[in-house]
């Protein structure tokens, strides 16, 4: 090969590097942008502190709002006027506090009046059900009136709220005594038509759900209950694999999470790792 022909291949071997690693670059440069965005909302931003692996990744980006409050944040949904989750950090210092429970319900002020719920829609037919449970937010009295905000509650079949569901939070928080870091998110499905309730409509979930991670041991276990009166002794039959709640709800839990804890996030939970229930 002569000069001439071997200075052509060469510029033309250069060309094609110079548009591969261009390529690779805007590659990354995507893939980099799109981890951020993905994962990043107003939880992650302004309470990185409540949530394990980034906040959840809901369906609902419109008609919707993300309220932070000191031990909770909650993603609200202004078509049933109740929180789509809430999501808490749960420690021994929540737990152990000096507050008691006062039943400060109110509607909640950071909410515009017509996507709000109010205390005269609800009756004797369901109890105002928590999602961050009093008994979760004992460090102070204000942190414990925080918890009575309308946005953290939901209509609640009565036999449920003071049953089952008053059973599960228990036991969540006896597993905290008992050394486990949990981070709890806590949440609505809805039928199609769902039942509504009060002059503003506000929506009575079909079913409650919780989904658990214990940081410290990678363990993973969800909950997913009808709104109804279920007998509290069957809690256990309740637990479900985290993934079976996205498929209902459409909601991502944990989008950062590390690759190896995939799997058992998405398998069946050993109930065996959770004593109590």
């Amino acid at each position: 090969m002569n000069i001439q022909n071997r200075t052509k291949v060469m510029k033309k071997n250069t060309a094609k590097f110079s548009m591969a690693a261009m390529s690779l670059c805007l590659i990354l440069s995507f893939q980099a942008l799109n981890s951020i965005f993905a994962y990043a909302n107003p939880i992650d931003d302004k309470a990185s502190q409540l949530v394990c692996w980034g906040a959840p990744e809901s369906p609902v980006t419109k008609s919707d709002q993300y309220l932070i409050r000191t031990t909770y944040a909650v993603h609200y949904l202004y078509r049933t006027k109740t929180a789509e989750y809430v999501c808490e950090h749960l420690t021994k210092k929540a737990i152990s506090g000096p507050a008691k429970r006062k039943d400060d319900f109110r509607a909640d002020p950071e909410l515009a009046d017509s996507v709000r719920a109010n205390l005269s829609d609800y009756d004797k037919t369901y109890d105002r059900g928590h999602l961050d449970p009093a008994d979760d937010n004992t460090q102070s009295a204000k942190i414990m009136s925080e918890c009575f905000l309308l946005s953290n509650i939901v209509p609640q079949n009565p036999n449920l709220n003071r049953g089952i569901w008053k059973k599960l939070e228990t036991v969540v928080r006896n597993w905290v005594r008992k050394g486990k870091d949990l981070y709890v998110v806590t949440g609505t499905i809805y039928g199609s038509p769902y039942r509504k309730i009060g002059k503003d409509s506000v929506g009575v979930p079909m079913a409650m759900w919780k989904v658990i991670v214990d940081k410290k041991a990678g363990k993973f276990i969800g909950f997913k209950i009808p709104n109804a009166a279920v007998s509290a002794s069957d809690l256990p039959k309740y637990a479900v694999p985290i993934s079976d709640i996205t498929k209902e709800t459409g909601v991502t839990f944990f989008p950062a999470l590390p690759p190896d804890l995939l799997r058992e996030k998405n398998s069946a939970p050993k109930v065996e790792d959770w004593p109590g229930l």
